[in-house]
Parts: C-alpha cells; structure tokens; sequence
C-alpha cells in the first residue's frame, strides 16, 4: 500500500497503463495479465500507473513473443560494453527482474543498457568507497561524477519499492547516503 505521499509521487512521475497503451489498452492489459509483458510497478485505486515509455521496448521488439530476444540481445551489447557479464544466468536474473517490473519504478528508462550502467556505477562508487581519500581532489571528482550520473539514471522511489527489494534502493546507498556522508566531493563543483 502506497503512502499518501508516494501516491502523489506516482501520480506525477507516471501515467496509468490505460492512458499509456491508448487504443491498445486492453490487449497489453492482457498480455500483462498473461504475464507476458512487464508487471506494472504501481496500483493506485485499481488501476495500474507505468512510466511513459512502458511500451517502448515491445514497440521496438514489434510483438510480445520478440520482446525477451531483443531485451537479451541489447543487454549482451550493453554488458560487453561496460565490462560486465551476461552469461545464461545474468541474462535470466535480468529478465525475470523486467518482468517484476521494478527497473520501471526505479530507473528513468527502463532499459537492458540501463540496467546493466546502474550497477557498474554502483560498483564504482563501491571501489571509491573501499578506500576513501576526501583531500584528494581526484578522488572527490571522481565519486561526485559517478554518483550524479548514477542519480541521473535513476528515480527515488517509494517505500514500496524498498520493501518489494527487501531494504534500500540502490539510490539510497548509492546516492543519498553518499551524498550525506561525503558532501565535501559535491559542495563545491570540480576540483583541481
């Protein structure tokens, strides 16, 4: 159950799925029904909200039945392009998380190729963090870029979403938490 709050939220920063799907409204409810496409991220009396590019990847995939294919084949070009791995077993994980729906609410564009980015600069801000050096102004820089390209990618999300990940969002860690515990890499711009 959403908050009053986080209702507000999602009725701004997403549409609800009829408005979105327009005249195909109810063959996507269905293919969201067969589970065949994404699970919309939000409720909201009844009626599912979904970003404004929920349909995106199906209108590129052209059906239900090429939408894995094309989400696995774009994710593999992302991941060899940011040094990740997409075995069997990283593209299952991935595609069963599209189809949870969460990307939706928590990236700006649900995308294979964000999906695979937010987790590389997680990993980065990771590594900075294991050996903090805050005098340094290379490494102030550093963290600042990858945390505000990271906040750039991402959405704040509800505490619903919290509770379907079982904790904090990547962004809380990632960006929030940083952001408090290391303000002197964004107080004041680059550094020389």
């Amino acid at each position: 159950m959403l908050s009053e709050t986080d209702a507000r939220y999602v009725r701004v920063a997403f549409a609800p799925l009829t408005v979105v799907a327009g005249p195909r409204a109810a063959t996507i409810l269905a293919l969201v029904a067969e589970g065949r496409l994404p699970q919309p991220p939000y409720e909201l009396d009844g009626e599912a909200y979904v970003p404004r590019d929920y349909l995106a990847l199906l209108d590129e995939a052209g059906s239900a039945e090429s939408l894995r294919a094309l989400f696995e084949a774009r994710f593999v070009v992302a991941a060899d392009t940011y040094g990740r791995v997409a075995g069997p077993d990283e593209l299952d994980d991935a595609w069963f998380a599209f189809m949870e729906g969460l990307p939706y609410a928590l990236l700006v564009e649900a995308t294979p190729e964000n999906m695979v980015r937010v987790e590389r600069l997680a990993d980065a801000v990771e590594r900075l963090l294991d050996a903090p050096d805050p005098d340094d102004a290379r490494w102030a820089n550093r963290l600042r870029a990858r945390v505000e390209h990271l906040a750039a990618l991402t959405r704040p999300g509800t505490a619903l979403d919290r509770a379907r990940s079982g904790g904090p969002l990547l962004r809380d860690t990632f960006v929030a938490d940083v952001r408090r515990d290391h303000p002197q890499a964004f107080d004041d711009g680059d550094r020389e």
